[in-house]
């Protein structure tokens, strides 16, 4: 949207609402110099400002920019509070004149905007469901410009109510509720124009979102845009995307992404001489890629991401896209191979063509594209020795990802010459040989995944390790089949960045390693299916950041140790809520037909995060359940199933109040279920299936257990 306007306070006064995330307290209460939303009455009729032109942006951001001697002003603050107990937000546009209604200067009315907020629902639990905030209704909202418009409506859910005239090229990302009601409530925009004083732009159409009238016609773009240079719609629009270029023929930038549109992309973009980023992600397009879309030689980004697109990629076509820097065409159907003559593409950042059907072999052109930082070939079917692409001149690559082919060899020396790269993935393929030391030269990679290959030298890897200091995510599982798990080796500050360790599946002997105690900043630790014995050590219980520990598959016995309850993140809730430690580095999922989710038939790690668990499945556990376990008051996961422990649940499992699923099928566990497990409110699965001798045959398979203490909960 470009840069604030240059005004003198008090006429403009700009207030993300972004920094202005409230606690609980009322805001109500403040005076209005102290509320965030204060100074932004009004512009002054004839400020001065560096372009001509009025925009306005809603969501994260308040954006204001006028016509030379028009008057805008507007924001949006955040407003929290209590609603039943659960936290709430309200996203506030503040126009000019008060909550509600206010003027654009002396030509521009806007009549309504319904706030969003964060509404509190209990079904047997507690859940939190976001309700957008909709941009109601403009009135007369036209203003007179004499050159480049645009009003970016980014996060409003607009629709329209009567006539309404808005100057308008820019409408991004509007949002949903992402439940049943989505198609009413994601902002369709229902019969507007846009209007460039001299230069009519096009006319959009749409099905009313409130169901005031039947759905008309899928979008329809007529009239003229002859000076328009960027057109972004992201809503929701369904139909074919509209031939633009003859009417456009100045576009440079065109983004429908987002949308609903169907149907092969159209012809015409030949017409569009001067286009040079196109984006169609997201949509349901399906067919072949026109051919007059490759004789757009200005094109420096192509990216059709998340469609049905099929078709090969064409060598002459291709080639004539010289100036392309970034090539997006992931989650697609193309078949076929690369052509050698997409070397010709030396200007490439990026290429990301995951997620087709493509097949052959990698060309080894790919090494020739010295400006490229993103590779992304994973998930297609790709074939032969990985060692015939050098990679040595590839020194700005960051991301390189192949994971999902057919590669055999060794990894080529040449990948570690990319100094750069920061994430390395080449899971699921039949790569073998050992790690080599040249990797510990590539001391920006964060990411590195080689599971289910045949590496070997386990104890190599880890050493050679040692110079990528910032680490921060190693998925090694399915390798080293066999090998004894070092009991030294990765230790020292080099490892501080380490935050998930996955070596699942690999047959490792020996004990946990007593160097694992030096990665205080790990978060997962998964060594589930592997042949570990001897004690759990008690340090392992002490570690500040761990919250996710999978110990199933193993070979452990004797009791549980009660010190592995005293994890600081799973035992305090103010330690977990003031821990922060942003995005994984990995979003992490099983599979049911990997790893635990086979040997206990259960695929619960299927989740869109890490949950807090502690998994002790499949073991020789024995003895009584410690009652320790009622300190873990943040866990969401514990399975002891497939054990030999005995005696009864004991009542402190009430204390652990986030448990959502507990498993502790095929034990001996004798009593009675404790009737405090109904102070449980989140627990929707507890499964004691050929575990507890003594509870009643037909409680089984029932929901029933605690009547209607806990909805929704089902006894296995």
């Amino acid at each position: 949207m470009g840069r604030n306007p240059r005004v003198s306070p008090p006429a403009l006064y700009f207030a993300p609402s972004s920094s202005h995330t409230a606690a609980s307290d009322d805001k109500a209460s403040l005076s209005p110099s102290q509320r965030p939303w204060h100074g932004l009455a009004h512009l002054d009729r004839g400020a001065s400002l560096t372009k001509r032109e009025v925009a306005l942006r809603c969501g994260g951001m308040a954006v204001a920019r006028q016509h030379g001697g028009g008057a805008i002003g507007w924001v949006l603050g955040e407003h929290a509070g209590e609603v039943a107990g659960c936290r709430w937000q309200q996203r506030l546009l503040w126009p000019t004149g008060g909550r509600g209604q206010g003027r654009l200067g002396a030509q521009v009315a806007i009549s309504t905007w319904v706030v969003g907020q964060w509404g509190c629902q209990r079904d047997g639990g507690g859940s939190r469901q976001w309700r957008p905030g909709r941009l109601a209704s403009f009135r007369r909202a036209r203003a007179p410009l004499d050159g480049w418009c645009e009003l970016s409506l980014w996060a409003c859910g607009l629709h329209e109510d009567g006539g309404a005239w808005l100057v308008v090229l820019e409408i991004e990302a509007l949002w949903g509720s992402g439940g049943d009601n989505d198609q009413r409530d994601r902002g369709y925009l229902g019969g507007w124009t846009a209007d460039c004083l001299d230069a009519p732009c096009p006319y959009i159409e749409g099905p009313d979102p409130m169901g005031r009238r039947p759905m008309p016609p899928p979008v329809v773009f007529v009239g003229s845009c002859r000076v328009a240079q960027s057109l972004r719609v992201n809503n929701s629009f369904a139909g074919a995307i509209p031939s633009l270029c003859a009417i456009c023929p100045a576009l440079a930038v065109l983004d429908v992404s987002l949308n609903a549109f169907g149907g092969p992309v159209p012809p015409g973009f030949g017409n569009c001489s001067r286009l040079r980023v196109l984006s169609a992600g997201r949509n349901n397009l399906t067919g072949e890629l026109p051919d007059d879309l490759f004789d757009v030689t200005s094109l420096e980004q192509l990216a059709l991401p998340s469609n049905r697109i099929q078709g090969r990629l064409d060598r002459l076509r291709i080639a004539k896209l010289i100036n392309l820097v970034k090539l997006d065409l992931t989650y697609n159907a193309l078949t076929g191979g690369l052509p050698e003559s997409i070397g010709d593409l030396t200007m490439l950042e990026e290429l990301r063509l995951g997620r087709n059907n493509l097949t052959g072999t990698i060309p080894p052109v790919i090494g020739n594209w010295t400006s490229l930082r993103y590779l992304d070939l994973r998930s297609n079917n790709f074939v032969g020795d990985l060692g015939a692409v050098d990679f040595s001149r590839l020194t700005d690559l960051t991301v390189l990802d192949l994971a999902s082919n057919n590669l055999t060899g060794a990894m080529p020396p040449s990948i570690y010459s990319c100094t750069s790269m920061t994430a390395l993935r080449v899971a699921n393929n039949e790569i073998s040989g050992q790690v080599p030391p040249e990797i510990g030269d590539m001391r920006e990679l964060q990411f590195l995944s080689l599971t289910v290959n045949n590496f070997t030298n386990i104890s190599g890897m880890f050493w050679n390790l040692q110079g990528c200091k910032d680490l921060a995510t190693l998925l090694v599982s399915y390798n080293f089949y066999g090998e004894a798990l070092p009991d030294a080796g990765w230790v020292g500050d080099h490892v501080s960045n380490v935050r998930l360790i996955v070596m699942e599946e690999c047959g490792l002997t020996g004990q946990i390693p007593s160097w694992l105690s030096k990665l205080q900043g790990l978060n997962v630790l998964n060594l589930a299916g592997n042949r570990l014995t001897g004690p759990i050590p008690s340090w392992l219980g002490a570690m500040n950041r761990l919250y996710y520990v999978d110990l199933s598959g193993n070979q452990f016995a004797g009791e549980i140790p009660p010190s592995l309850m005293e994890l600081p993140l799973l035992a305090s809730e103010k330690a977990m809520a003031e821990f922060n430690p942003g995005p994984l580095p990995l979003v992490f999922t099983l599979t049911p037909n990997n790893g635990a989710a086979v040997r206990t038939g259960r695929a619960y790690y299927q989740m869109s995060g890490v949950s807090a668990t502690l998994n002790l499945s499949d073991n020789s556990f024995s003895g009584a359940i410690p009652r320790e376990v009622g300190q873990m008051k943040t866990l969401q996961v514990l399975d002891l199933s497939y054990n030999n422990l005995s005696g009864g649940i004991p009542p402190e499992l009430s204390g652990v109040t986030q448990i959502e699923i507990l498993d502790l099928r095929q034990n001996r566990l004798t009593g009675s279920i404790p009737p405090a497990l109904t102070k449980l409110h989140f627990l929707s699965d507890f499964n004691v299936e050929h575990s507890y001798i003594g509870l009643p045959q037909k409680w089984m398979g029932h929901c029933s257990l605690f009547d209607k203490e806990i909805p929704g909960l089902c006894i296995h």
